[in-house]
């Protein structure tokens, strides 16, 4: 139905259709640490990890939206924040029931941080940043030197031992920690010998002042603490009385 009139002469007329858009959405997703030494397996949303952006002149953030013409695509663009990395992005993870948690990855769409979208289908699409909080392998080791060899240390317990808690007890020893939680290293010296400050690196070479001081022990033990932002090592140096 519609309008009708009599024609008295030719007439040309012309249909005209505008392409449907439909809506693209982006998402930040991050995990953070549960404790020190592991992190969550679940990726909550928000700017912590990093932010998500559709094209290049989008305003990052952590979700972003653009309704885009059926059939075409564009870029969306993921930017990690310092202790993140990019980990892909994926389009249909598992979420909970807030859908705002992402609970399981599934496969990913791509590994770059600029990617291209599928063509847009009818039904819209969603793409999901991964941002994984970093993790950093730190170490304590204990060196000592001798009687006959004062300027050589050597790696053992016989100046010494170190450890992750007051218990010590190693030579040396390394663990996992994740990116802004704290780590303490701890060393007490063996009978016979004092213990004469923190050097920086797995090293024999004590020739330098110590990176840290010796300070005040408690209970006999000295430690070290700083918070993790890279790997790294320290090792505790043990000279002989």
């Amino acid at each position: 139905t519609g309008n009708t009139a009599s024609l008295t002469k030719a007439v040309t007329l012309t249909a005209q259709w505008n392409i449907n858009q439909y809506t693209l959405n982006v998402y930040a997703q991050f995990n953070k640490a549960s404790r020190a030494t592991a992190k969550t397996t679940t990726y909550e949303r928000g700017t912590t990890g990093g932010t998500v952006k559709i094209t290049s002149t989008g305003t990052a953030g952590a979700s972003a939206t653009l309704k885009i013409n059926y059939q075409t695509s564009t870029t969306i663009v993921a930017t990690a924040a310092t202790g993140y990395t990019f980990a892909g992005w994926y389009a249909s993870p598992t979420l909970s029931s807030d859908n705002k948690t992402v609970t399981a990855w599934g496969t990913q769409f791509s590994s770059s941080a600029s990617a291209t979208t599928q063509n847009m289908p009818t039904t819209g699409l969603n793409y999901y940043a991964k941002f994984e909080i970093n993790t950093y392998t730190v170490g304590v080791y204990a060196y000592y030197n001798k009687a006959d060899s004062t300027g050589t240390f050597n790696n053992g317990t016989v100046g010494g031992t170190v450890g992750f808690s007051t218990s010590v007890g190693s030579a040396g020893t390394t663990r996992t920690n994740v990116h802004g939680q704290s780590v303490t290293i701890y060393a007490k010296p063996a009978t016979g010998y004092t213990f004469a400050g923190w050097y920086y690196g797995n090293t024999s070479s004590m020739s330098s002042s110590a990176t840290i001081g010796a300070g005040n022990p408690t209970n006999g033990v000295y430690s070290y603490s700083w918070t993790t932002t890279d790997a790294r090592s320290y090792s505790a140096k043990f000279t002989i009385n």
